[in-house]
């Protein structure tokens, strides 16, 4: 649209026409705009409903998805079947469609392919409702929503060169927030979530300025870390070929940290460390809207931080991984490269439990001084040395069966070890080690002591 009010209609190399007739809503549509680079679907459908001259929204959606209120969802829309009938396929396949222009593309590397093709048979159908929770996204702390956001010198740069705006893809990306060609932080576009605009194509030159949410200032250390993000992302989508594994995400982010002096040999993360050095890079981004959870690295468990270097978890969201190797790794070229070498890479719990096996089966030592020289708690050795079918020999047992069954009932109603040695008159030397070598003692001891 140009300044007068008036629609500025594309050149027509940049239309497919069909036929020379006269639209009606419930018929399919007689041309159709072309792709701009790194256009949304959502946008291009925008862009066709200026251009038809449609009054109603609902009029354009039945036109281009035979159904009168599909298509709205900006991120996973439905009916992609009936999209790609109503276009004769000119725009792309049903799986182009997905992967290339929906933000499924950014969710693809870390989920399985048949996670992928269910995806996009669902999203080729009538109903996308339950989608997002079958992605996890609700319960990750990031969200299920994905803001609309555009960078104001792109907007202009667009109207300027196309014509008009549009909604680029690479913008949309859940960790993006910056710009990568005008390195400007993106605004968010908060008119499209009220109530008369949710069911609407909307441009961005089409919000007026009160309707944008525009982001905070923020450190320059923490917007230089936002450009990494950018880039890194950037990276991720446009790669090909990789499905990233979460056991494996994890071990190159543990061998990244020991090159940083971040990882003890026998005992574990730094967290403290890795912690502060991410809160002195990032302070500030937790305002930015699906942001909020970077908060929680300041507690003493490290929030996300902790949870990705401690366990595997098959369904972290993606910007929390993306975090992450920003952290750690210079680029995306070095995390490949560790990601790949990871697989071979031995932890340091995986020598502690060989060198048990080694200490207890070829030195011949006791279970209980093999876990004294590796500074393992006697139940951990004895719990991997049942896991791994290694011999050991007990220490002679100090205690008759009579004393055993007392002793055993006073542990399990949670007595401290303290307590149930003075009560039963035996050392409480002698108490801990029956409760570390009694496993199921030790676990209804844990739930007693918890109540």
């Amino acid at each position: 649209m140009n300044n007068t009010g008036q629609i500025r209609g594309p050149s027509p190399e940049h239309l497919f026409v069909f036929k020379d007739l006269v639209e009606r809503p419930a018929d399919p549509p007689v041309f159709l705009p072309t792709w701009l680079p790194g256009e949304t679907l959502y946008s291009l459908c925008a862009r066709y409903h200026r251009l038809s001259g449609n009054r109603l929204a609902g009029d354009t959606s039945l036109q281009l998805f035979a159904a009168p209120d599909a298509g709205f969802l900006h991120d996973f829309p439905s009916h992609l079947e009936s999209f790609v009938a109503r276009t004769q396929g000119v725009l792309g396949s049903v799986d182009d469609l997905a992967r290339g222009h929906t933000l499924l593309g950014f969710y693809i590397p870390f989920r399985k392919e048949q996670d992928v093709t269910d995806t996009i048979l669902i999203m080729a159908g009538d109903s996308v409702r339950d989608l997002k929770f079958r992605l996890g996204l609700p319960a990750s702390r990031v969200g299920a929503d994905h803001p609309l956001k555009a960078c104001p010198a792109c907007v202009e740069s667009d109207r300027r060169k196309e014509g008009g705006s549009y909604w680029h893809l690479e913008h949309q990306w859940p960790s993006v927030w910056v710009c990568q060609k005008h390195e400007q932080l993106l605004h968010v576009c908060v008119g499209r979530n009220k109530k008369r605009n949710r069911r609407q194509w909307v441009l961005p030159e089409d919000m007026e300025s009160s309707l944008w949410w525009k982001p905070p200032d923020i450190e320059p250390v923490a917007r230089s870390f936002l450009i990494r993000l950018t880039r890194v992302t950037t990276e991720l989508t446009g790669q090909c070929g990789i499905a990233f594994e979460p056991e494996r995400i994890r071990k190159a982010f543990l061998l990244e940290a020991r090159g940083r002096g971040w990882l003890r040999e026998t005992h574990g993360v730094r967290l403290a460390e890795i912690r502060n050095a991410f809160l002195a890079e990032t302070a500030g981004i937790s305002a930015f809207p699906g942001m909020e959870f970077v908060s929680g690295v300041a507690r003493a468990d490290g929030g996300f931080l902790g949870g990705l270097l401690h366990r595997t978890h098959k369904n972290r969201h993606p910007v929390k991984h993306l975090l992450l190797i920003c952290l750690l790794f210079e680029d995306w070229d070095r995390f490949v490269t560790i990601y790949e070498a990871a697989q071979t890479i031995v932890q340091p719990e995986d020598l502690r439990r060989a060198a048990l096996a080694t200490m207890v089966i070829q030195n011949a030592l006791s279970i209980s001084e093999a876990a004294r020289r590796l500074g393992l708690p006697l139940s951990k050795a004895i719990f991997w040395a049942q896991k791994d079918g290694v011999p050991y020999r007990r220490r002679p047992c100090l205690i008759d069966k009579e004393v055993a069954a007392v002793l055993s009932v006073a542990l399990r109603n949670g007595g401290s070890c303290n307590e149930v040695a003075a009560q039963i008159g035996l050392p409480v030397v002698t108490v801990r080690r029956f409760l570390d070598t009694h496993a199921a003692i030790r676990s209804a001891w844990n739930r007693s002591r918890k109540r």
